[in-house]
């Protein structure tokens, strides 16, 4: 699509969508986060919090990232992306290397989970990985090494991306799913043959979706909404995470919980198959907009301008 077609579509199908899902408490919600930040309840420990879409700049400060990760989740998800990326992307292997460089302690689980004791509270972090085949439908691997090599965002096929993801990992699943990529405003909403086509995707692989992703925010707040309805209307898992770009502060604020007496912690292979089990099924998500100063930094300013994104990470902004 062109730039004024994409332009076009974002308007009258936010008009529709406006309509067809939004409410005034939606509005209010939306108005809040955006220009005072989201929060979260306090942490039950009955339960298990946990954001499986994270993306950790290579230059973070990996005790920052712990002390701020433990404030609000018991797993984290380590995200890292295609080669392409991987000069300011950490992979778990990446980070655990950073925790060695600053003296941090770190217990490896196994090979894809690794344990850090943080203020008295013992935290987990998973291997992630997201890649965007030649659809541009994003997929997000979750407890193991995918086999094929990615080496540039866009490449390979979707299939062969999902067949890598359920034959080499714990699960996976669609991220902001209704969020179409469009070049210059970043993203719009679908269209109803865009929906549909996805929605026979979703159905064809018995896809998990990313029904809440925190920075579905500004303009595309109602894509949460799209996808929370298609998954209920089709009987699909939705699963919620922060999709936080480097900003520490973002973990956890859109999250998804389980009873902790479903994860096994004895042993990585026990622990991903917990994982599994529990992700089978709808579990709790609480979710939450991007600020509009996070969004701006480092969603909008940062990816225009990679000078500034290391900055935001170094202050914290």
């Amino acid at each position: 699509m062109t730039l004024l077609t994409d332009a076009t579509t974002l308007v009258t199908r936010g008009l529709y969508y406006q309509g067809k899902y939004g409410t005034w408490d939606l509005f209010w919600k939306g108005a809040h986060d955006m220009t005072f930040g989201a929060g979260t309840t306090p942490m039950d420990p009955s339960r298990v919090y946990t954001d499986f879409h994270v993306h950790i700049h290579r230059t973070t400060d990996p005790r920052r990232m712990l002390r701020e990760a433990a404030k609000r989740v018991d797993i984290v998800a380590i995200t890292g992306r295609t080669e392409d990326f991987a000069d300011n992307h950490h992979t778990l292997d990446t980070f655990l290397e950073s925790c060695n460089d600053h003296t941090v302690e770190i217990e490896k689980l196994g090979e894809n989970v690794a344990v850090a004791e943080v203020d008295r509270k013992t935290l987990y972090l998973i291997r992630a990985t997201e890649i965007y085949p030649t659809e541009i439908i994003g997929v997000v691997s979750v407890g193991g090494k995918l086999q094929r090599r990615y080496e540039r965002h866009g490449e390979g096929t979707l299939h062969d991306t999902i067949s890598d993801a359920r034959d080499h990992t714990a699960f996976w699943f669609i991220d902001h799913p209704f969020s179409i990529a469009s070049p210059v405003i970043a993203f719009r909403y679908p269209t109803e043959d865009e929906v549909k086509r996805r929605i026979e995707i979703f159905r064809r692989y018995d896809a998990m979706i990313e029904t809440n992703n925190h920075q579905n925010t500004w303009w595309m707040y109602l894509s949460n909404e799209i996808a929370t309805a298609v998954a209920q209307e089709h009987g699909l898992v939705g699963i919620g995470n922060s999709d936080s770009h480097f900003r520490l502060r973002d973990i956890g604020l859109t999250r998804t919980s389980f009873p902790r007496t479903m994860l096994d912690t004895s042993t990585e292979e026990k622990f991903l198959a917990s994982l599994q089990t529990a992700f089978s099924q709808q579990q709790h998500i609480e979710t939450g907009f991007a600020s509009d100063w996070a969004f701006a930094h480092y969603m909008v300013i940062a990816g225009k301008i990679p000078a500034y994104q290391r900055v935001a990470v170094r202050y914290n902004l």
